[in-house]
């Protein structure tokens, strides 16, 4: 719906002592939308959990979740989306689709070396939490 598509974007951020925080004006759980899951879809615990990009010229981060049942999350100071995905031949597809309602299906090349992954040419490493870079949430 509109308003679910609306509840997708991020109401606000502000930098204090160096931490950017974020403020969300809703809560993901209230995001309700067709996640399509991948028949072939195989965990790997090398790639399961949440995973942060700081991009520290911008000031956005981004977090990208991929659970263990092939559930994808991706959020940042920007939009909050999830859908699902698989792993294959060095690619992690991710289905998803935007605040607009399009639909898309990306492979993205990656690697995993401990607990930092070469994602789609960038950088990102493990964390303990989705929100890892001091996001609030009301």
């Amino acid at each position: 719906t509109e308003e679910e598509k609306s509840k997708m974007k991020l109401a606000d951020s502000t930098v204090i002592d160096g931490y950017r925080y974020y403020i969300l004006d809703f809560k993901p759980s209230e995001i309700t939308y067709k996640v399509v899951y991948y028949d072939d879809f195989k965990p790997d615990s090398k790639v399961t959990g949440s995973w942060l990009y700081e991009n520290g010229d911008s000031g956005y981060n981004y977090t990208y979740t991929f659970g263990e049942d092939g559930t994808f999350e991706m959020i940042s100071s920007e939009v909050y989306t999830k859908g699902s995905y698989k792993i294959d031949d060095g690619k992690i597809t991710v289905h998803y689709f935007d605040i607009n309602g399009t639909e898309y299906e990306v492979p993205i090349d990656y690697s995993v070396d401990g607990n930092k992954m070469t994602f789609g040419g960038y950088g990102i490493t493990k964390t303990d939490s989705k929100y890892d870079y001091k996001q609030e949430i009301n």
